[in-house]
């Protein structure tokens, strides 16, 4: 099921430039769109790389018999080559509190 919802996630992502013209002018996919499809991606491989028995799957997400992930193709330039997207996360600190303006400053000289 988790295959399919990727594969899913895949498809209509490479879609979203034909939905909305802002995204076709720009070159590029919805953003919002594309977080999710990784973090689909992701647990896919995640689960794929600790199966015990192998993983039979369909499309390109699935991986192989074998239980191996194999990356699927992207609407959008990998990572490693174009950093093309946003990334926001949320911290939360573990009894003491959290030094926001110094990990703010920290990060800041990280751009």
């Amino acid at each position: 099921m988790l295959t399919a919802a990727v594969d899913g996630a895949h498809e209509a992502v490479a879609k979203t430039p034909s939905l909305l013209p802002i995204l076709r002018d720009a070159g590029v996919v919805d953003a919002g769109g594309q977080g999710l499809y990784r973090l689909l991606q992701g647990t896919l491989r995640y689960l794929v790389s600790r199966a015990s028995v192998p993983v039979v799957g369909v499309g390109s997400a699935a991986g192989t018999a074998a239980g191996t992930a194999t990356p699927a193709s992207s609407p959008v330039a990998p990572a490693e080559e174009v950093f093309g997207y946003e990334t926001m996360f949320l911290l939360q600190s573990r009894g003491a509190p959290l030094d926001v303006p110094g990990l703010r400053e920290a990060l800041e000289k990280m751009g």
